[in-house]
């Protein structure tokens, strides 16, 4: 993080700017990983879960509010989408594989997990009317800001609901607990199969900072920290990786130029890594598929349903009118396709690792697809 700061004063803005402050990016989010799962063992995984993917997309939040000031309407809406397509698919299906690795079939409520997949389609919606409303019945930009903004003060209640439903009047029965897996029965010829779900607890513990064992019902894992030191952690490491990103997103346009890469490549696949974690892996290897469906699909909610209107009121406010709910065709029908998919893979509230590597595959097509964009 130092040295991204400062090549960023020092040379400004270019291909090695970039490449620095993204890479400086995953540390500070592992640590940031840690802190909220300090947090949530001292308040219980509902708030927990949700404190930790404010904070997370608390960067986000903030590199939409840059991109919106520089009036780079293509990029936000594009890295909003991709936000959401890496979650539900690169991050949950990663987790569906090394947490389904070894064990027969993991579980999750039910209740927690269609009402988060409902949601999704209902956001998935909000894009696809006012997109297709210009596209095929050619209504004027007026119509379509008016109508964006109208959806956005609709979301936003939704997602107030959501919050209500969730924290309020279902949190004992979105908190009950889900059945553990079960175990494949170890054989020496299995070595392998023990070998990937240690890379994945491996790989967790190394950039969250934390020892992920493999799952132990009776081990009961207690704080390391204060709870005045993990706020710290949290409001600071967030305010620096805030930094980190805008130097990030300061050098897009140097970044397209040399490489040749598109911006619908950047904004959809590159930005959006940046707001990823490794805490849904984590909680996946430990077999808590519940905490692993809230901070993916639960993540892209909060996007789609909070930060999305958010940006589009901002706009709004700040007369910015090019900030609507009419996204790229391609990237709608992106998130419209993964939505269905994942109502599909969570409507029997189980997993496998097949089901993690039909996820990933579907988002290296729409990586390709974005690869050749324009």
């Amino acid at each position: 993080m130092p040295a991204g700061f400062a090549i960023n004063y020092i040379y400004g803005d270019g291909i090695t700017n970039f490449i620095v402050n993204f890479f400086a990016v995953f540390p500070m989010s592992g640590l940031l990983g840690f802190a909220s799962d300090e947090i949530g063992l001292r308040i219980g995984d509902t708030f927990g879960d949700l404190l930790s993917m404010t904070f997370s997309n608390a960067v986000q939040l903030i590199t939409s509010i840059l991109l919106l000031k520089g009036r780079q309407i293509a990029v936000l809406q594009t890295s909003l989408i991709g936000g959401m397509v890496s979650s539900m698919l690169l991050m949950l299906g990663v987790s569906f594989v090394l947490g389904g690795w070894g064990r027969i079939e993991q579980f999750y409520n039910a209740t927690a997990t269609h009402t988060l997949a409902n949601l999704l389609s209902l956001a998935a919606t909000s894009l696809i009317v006012p997109t297709t409303s210009h596209l095929l019945s050619g209504t004027p930009d007026i119509g379509i800001t008016r109508q964006s903004r109208g959806a956005s003060v609709v979301l936003l209640l939704v997602y107030a609901a959501y919050l209500f439903f969730q924290l309020i009047t279902h949190k004992e029965a979105l908190q009950r607990p889900s059945p553990k897996a079960e175990l494949m029965k170890s054989k020496p010829e299995d070595a392998s199969k023990k070998g990937i779900a240690a890379i994945g607890r491996e790989l967790a513990s190394g950039i969250g900072g934390r020892a992920v064992p493999a799952y132990e019902p009776d081990k009961e894992i207690l704080p390391e920290l204060s709870i005045v030191t993990t706020l710290l952690i949290l409001v600071f490491g967030t305010t620096l990786l805030a930094f980190n990103t805008q130097f990030a997103v300061n050098s897009i346009d140097a970044l397209s130029q040399k490489t040749k890469l598109s911006k619908t490549f950047i904004g959809f696949i590159l930005l959006p890594i940046l707001n990823n974690d490794i805490a849904p892996v984590k909680s996946a290897t430990q077999d808590k598929m519940d905490r692993t469906l809230n901070l993916t699909l639960g993540k892209c909610l909060q996007t789609a349903l909070f930060v999305t209107p958010v940006m589009v009121i901002l706009g709004w406010i700040m007369h910015v009118d090019e900030m609507t709910l009419y996204f790229d065709g391609f990237e709608v029908a992106s998130l419209f396709a993964s939505v269905i998919l994942i109502n599909y893979l969570v409507m029997d509230a189980k997993s496998t690792w097949i089901q993690g590597v039909l996820l990933i595959a579907d988002w290296v097509l729409v990586a390709l697809a974005a690869f050749f964009a324009p």
